[in-house]
């Protein structure tokens, strides 16, 4: 694995097309390290793109009060029952975020349809090691994130970005290559998770691959930090120059 196949495998944008990754780490030319672990799978007919080795759908279900991630053997074991971080709503689309700690993969968490926690249709998830999260003897070696995203687009759910932050980020911002600049506030976690905060927005459209002058293509999203209740920076993350997902707070000016 190259440089920047290490990038795509640290962040989840899922929509309905198929990128040629060959391609796109041909002509990016960026530096970047070790992935951490994420999954994405695809599920039914729905044709996900992923910037990731695998992605399970993790959904809450059935009348059993049990857990449709673990029936399928797909996802990282949990350490702890899952929790429903939050639900919401965006455009008339119910969403939840579920999320739960894992033995291996460090925090995993989800973004799932409200009307589709049955069959898990349209989930999408992922996994790394993260600040606040404990770690076990098997927890994969990559350094701990304090800010990360998944984002998606599929017919239940608009466009939208996620993702875990460390617990002292009161604000989110997101800033693309455009040139805008997006914020959000952060929320909290029930226990265990009590120790990260969590963001979720909807977008204009989906976060993806933008194409260069030159003919190359780019990711859209320049960066994305944590700010604290002061408006002090507290996490950063600039995809295309991370290390082992890590970036510098002078990456996020």
């Amino acid at each position: 694995m190259n440089a920047v196949d290490h990038l795509l495998a640290r962040i989840v944008p899922t929509s309905e097309w198929q990128p040629d990754w060959k391609d796109v780490v041909e002509r990016a030319g960026v530096g970047m390290a070790r992935p951490t672990v994420l999954r994405h799978k695809r599920w039914a007919a729905l044709a996900a793109a992923a910037l990731i080795v695998v992605l399970a759908p993790l959904v809450a279900v059935a009348a059993s009060q049990g857990w449709w991630f673990l029936s399928s053997g797909a996802a990282p074991q949990p350490t702890s029952e899952p929790v429903l971080v939050k639900q919401g709503s965006w455009s008339g689309h119910g969403w939840e975020l579920v999320a739960y700690p894992s033995g291996t993969d460090g925090l995993c968490f989800s973004v799932i349809p409200a009307d589709s926690e049955q069959t898990g249709l349209g989930a999408g998830d992922a996994c790394t090691p993260f600040a606040g999260v404990q770690r076990t003897a098997e927890t994969k070696p990559s350094p701990d994130m304090t800010i990360t995203w998944m984002s998606g687009s599929q017919p239940n759910l608009p466009p939208y970005i996620a993702g875990p932050v460390i617990a002292n980020a009161t604000a989110v911002k997101i800033h693309l290559t455009s040139g805008q600049t997006l914020e959000t506030d952060t929320f909290p976690a029930p226990a265990p998770l009590e120790r990260v905060r969590f963001y979720a927005m909807q977008l204009a459209e989906p976060l993806g691959l933008g194409r260069l002058p030159s003919g190359g293509k780019q990711l859209t999203l320049a960066w994305l930090a944590g700010f604290d209740a002061h408006g002090r920076m507290v996490a950063c993350l600039a995809p295309a120059t991370a290390e082992d997902g890590i970036s510098p707070l002078s990456a996020c000016r």
